[in-house]
């Protein structure tokens, strides 16, 4: 089979096509910070913290889990867990709304997030 000069332009729109597309989707997402940090814990809200002041935060689940979450320089990041696996304690600090770290043993859910309202052209999760 011979490739033909139109199946070079058709591969060549496709590719810069999906291209544009992909630039286009991650420029519309939204990389604002965030102002506060809320905790689920066993699937209720446990605290929100201002993500401006710098605190270390101790959490002890029902299951006698244990976690300690660091708020320092706009970010929080989970130092401690006294769990199995120890993914949570690799993941990178958050602090852009809408990131999150969760630690599933102690069934603990932490998320960024903020007080701007949404606006209408953006990707709504």
């Amino acid at each position: 089979m011979k490739i033909k000069k139109m199946d070079i332009v058709i591969i060549f729109v496709l590719f810069f096509t999906s291209l544009a597309m992909v630039v286009a989707t991650h420029s519309m997402q939204s990389q604002a910070d965030g102002e506060y940090l809320v905790i689920e814990l066993d699937g209720k809200e446990y605290a929100k913290y201002d993500l401006n002041e710098d605190r270390t935060v101790e959490i002890e689940s029902k299951n006698g889990g244990k976690n300690t979450i660091e708020i320092k320089d706009k970010k929080a990041r989970m130092v401690f867990a006294n769990c199995t696996d120890l993914i949570c304690t690799r993941m990178p600090a958050i602090g852009e709304k809408g990131q999150t770290i969760v630690c599933l043993p102690h069934r603990l859910y932490l998320e960024v997030d903020s007080n701007k309202e949404a606006d209408i052209d953006q990707v709504v999760k």
